[in-house]
């Protein structure tokens, strides 16, 4: 839906100002780029979280069908680190998975915040020779962005 949003803009833009549709490959180019880049990333972060959450399942797994000889041989702390460790493995991916998405967030916002901008000095810059009704139609649906 948000991308059907976007494109709404880009039509109401270019009924408005019509050399706006100047920007538009400028803008899929970096979309595009940015899109693909932070894609390959999420994807590393989600297959590093994958890989770190296996041993932690696998891990507990043994441990609850060894209890009884873990307790005979009191290892109880042997195990309770090598948890810990695999945890904080998993803790760690988590992270990166969320710094990802975070990065990416930061990114598509900075790029709606220049496009609200230029969309915004085009409607003043183009106030004398453009309907004025279409302009406001365009600043409102630049906000949407």
């Amino acid at each position: 839906s948000n991308f059907y949003s976007l494109i709404q803009v880009f039509i109401v833009a270019i009924f408005a100002v019509k050399w706006i549709g100047l920007v538009l490959p400028f803008v899929l180019v970096i979309s595009t780029m940015l899109v693909s880049r932070a894609s390959n990333a999420l994807k590393e972060t989600v297959r590093l979280f994958s890989t770190t959450n296996s041993p932690i399942l696998s891990y507990m797994g043994e441990t609850i069908n060894g209890t009884s000889t873990i307790r005979a041989y009191e290892r109880q702390n042997d195990f309770i680190d090598g948890f810990h460790k695999l945890l904080n493995d998993n803790i760690l991916a988590s992270q990166m998975r969320a710094g990802v998405t975070g990065w990416f967030t930061i990114k598509v916002d900075m790029m709606a915040i220049g496009l609200m901008f230029l969309m915004t000095m085009i409607c003043v810059l183009c106030r004398d020779f453009t309907d004025p009704v279409i302009l406001a139609m365009l600043l409102s649906y630049t906000m949407t962005i």
